[in-house]
């Protein structure tokens, strides 16, 4: 049971970690999208 809480636990941090990843990704493009336009 123990190691299943662990497996999941794992899999919603990857899970996390990715969703955090493609926000700074949008946020790094929002902040250089004008200077690339421009």
């Amino acid at each position: 049971m123990i190691t299943i809480g662990v497996y999941k636990l794992k899999e919603l941090s990857i899970l996390i970690l990715s969703r955090l990843e493609v926000l700074l990704l949008h946020l790094t493009l929002i902040t250089k999208a004008p200077s690339i336009i421009m």
